[in-house]
């Protein structure tokens, strides 16, 4: 951890200050990745339903600039909050890893990013990345899954992640370090 900086959600990364706060923390700290959630985010990535495809406009200036900097990305593939540590939905349509589909869903999506940025940056850089999968519990710590469903979500996004870069790190069960171990047991 003496060399990751986690930004919360990737969205933060789109807004006018953060680059120069960035790269000023960066001169004091020695920073190898970055962490963080909400990679579905509709703010991140959109989808154009009337050409059928995902635009990864914002996502690319985000990677690029980590790129440029020889950051590394640490991914929490998760949906929370802008605001807390909670993995529950908001109303609003910010919320694509919640909202409008199954997990075989979020894989297809996953797998579009992978290709995507694997043509931007190359295996060499992506091999590197880490990810880890989010173990879904809502504001109070209370699970919203059970341990079979959150190893049925883990291993599909570790098939896609170790299919399309074989030596990256996939770790989990993420979650809040306040929640119950017990929801972990069984694990």
């Amino acid at each position: 951890w003496q060399d990751t900086i986690n930004i919360g959600s990737l969205s933060n990364a789109l807004k006018n200050t953060f680059h120069s706060y960035f790269l000023e923390y960066k001169k004091n700290m020695t920073i190898k990745y970055v962490r963080f959630f909400n990679l579905f985010s509709d703010n991140v990535l959109s989808y154009d339903e009337i050409q059928k495809r995902y635009n990864f406009t914002n996502l690319d200036f985000i990677l690029d600039f980590f790129y440029s900097e020889n950051i590394i990305p640490f991914i929490e593939l998760s949906y929370k909050p802008e605001k807390g540590y909670a993995n529950i939905a908001p109303a609003s349509s910010d919320n694509i890893f919640e909202g409008e589909g199954s997990l075989s869903y979020y894989y297809a999506t996953l797998r579009e990013i992978l290709r995507h940025c694997l043509n931007n940056y190359g295996l060499s850089y992506m091999s590197k990345w880490r990810f880890e999968v989010w173990f879904k519990c809502d504001e109070d710590l209370t699970a919203l899954e059970t341990p079979s469903q959150y190893v049925q979500k883990y291993m599909g996004f570790y098939n896609i992640i170790k299919e399309m870069l074989p030596k990256c790190t996939i770790g989990g069960p993420g979650f809040n370090m306040s929640g119950l171990f017990k929801d972990f047991e069984q694990l």
